[in-house]
């Protein structure tokens, strides 16, 4: 699955980072794949025809893709988002960056459950391993963030003050974060509000 934004143009599926071939390429229709294995074999791509949001689902199994233009008033640019920092159990390693959970339903929001040490955080756009590159820092104030431009002086990074199991959720759509440590909550017939889940 992809999603993200799309210009006009043309593209296909590559099976490696390393050669254009083995690839998907477009099959009988705009449904359909097929398998090109060397040069010799059709070289069909798939077409954009409207710049947006897409959503593409291939599945390999049965040789077929599903293109859908979703929308939206703003460019879906990041397919992920990671985190890295002192608070994190990696460090300062941006090649093990901490890659967030996508959500299914919504392309712009992105999460992570787990455990934060006292320290700072940041959320760079992958694991090059090149600090020199893009990421998200701390805005006006600790809710919201801005796009750093990758080679840019500024280095603001959000602070964990106290260690702990945190949840934090990215907005892409509009710029925002949230970060809380998780609450836990005791129910039962041992305590005194019973089984009084409100």
């Amino acid at each position: 699955t992809f999603t993200g934004n799309l210009k006009v143009g043309t593209y296909k599926f590559l099976t490696s980072t390393a050669d254009f071939l083995p690839s998907y390429n477009k099959g009988a229709d705009d449904v359909s794949l097929v398998y090109r294995a060397t040069n010799d074999d059709s070289d069909e791509v798939f077409q954009i025809e409207d710049s947006g949001n897409y959503k593409i689902v291939v599945n390999l199994n049965d040789l077929t893709v599903n293109i859908q233009n979703i929308g939206g008033a703003n460019a879906i640019l990041y397919n992920s988002l990671f985190l890295v920092g002192s608070a994190t159990q990696i460090g300062w390693n941006i090649g093990n960056a901490i890659e967030l959970n996508k959500n299914a339903t919504n392309p712009f929001v992105f999460t992570f459950n787990g455990l934060l040490s006292v320290g700072e955080f940041k959320f760079p756009i992958n694991r090059s391993g090149n600090w020199a590159q893009d990421m998200f820092m701390i805005g006006e104030d600790s809710t919201k963030m801005y796009l750093h431009k990758g080679g840019d002086p500024d280095d603001y990074k959000w602070n964990i003050y106290t260690a702990g199991w945190y949840q934090i959720k990215v907005d892409l759509s509009n710029n925002t974060l949230s970060y809380k440590p998780l609450e836990l909550f005791i129910v039962g017939s041992a305590t005194a509000i019973g089984w009084n889940i409100s």
